[in-house]
């Protein structure tokens, strides 16, 4: 079964990103990184806030479509009733080689996501290919 994530991004300015994403942990990282230009890259839009899981993709973009029509406090309220601390949920999924690399802006190497994946999640690569392909641990 594919998992799909609606997930909520912000910036230290508080600028807020919705996306969705067949792959979570893929896509928070291109963020945190910045490999695409656009929105998140211009406005800094590193830390994950809040996300929801979805087992088919229609739902999640549904679901996205919803969050992105909302008003921002309407955002700010779902973000406060998720993650009241404002935590960056992602902080711990990448390991040591973000802490060093994020303010260098290298490329990943080729087993950050493997090495880092989300303990939250209980995701493990199901592959050893480096496709982004998770499934649920044990």
């Amino acid at each position: 079964m594919k998992t799909a994530f609606v997930y909520v991004m912000g910036s230290a300015s508080g600028t807020l990103y919705v996306g969705v994403t067949s792959s979570l942990e893929r896509r928070v990282l291109e963020h945190k990184h910045h490999v695409y230009e656009g929105f998140t890259k211009r406005h800094n839009v590193t830390k994950l806030l809040c996300m929801e899981e979805f087992s088919r993709m229609d739902d999640a973009i549904a679901r996205e479509k919803q969050i992105k029509a909302w008003s921002r406090d309407k955002k700010l309220a779902l973000i406060r009733e998720r993650n009241p601390r404002w935590n960056d949920l992602a902080w711990d999924w990448f390991g040591e080689w973000w802490k060093c690399a994020s303010q260098a802006h290298d490329p990943p190497p080729a087993d950050a996501l493997r090495a880092g994946i989300p303990r939250k999640l209980g995701m493990t690569m199901v592959d050893g290919n480096h496709s982004g392909i998770f499934a649920p641990s044990g």
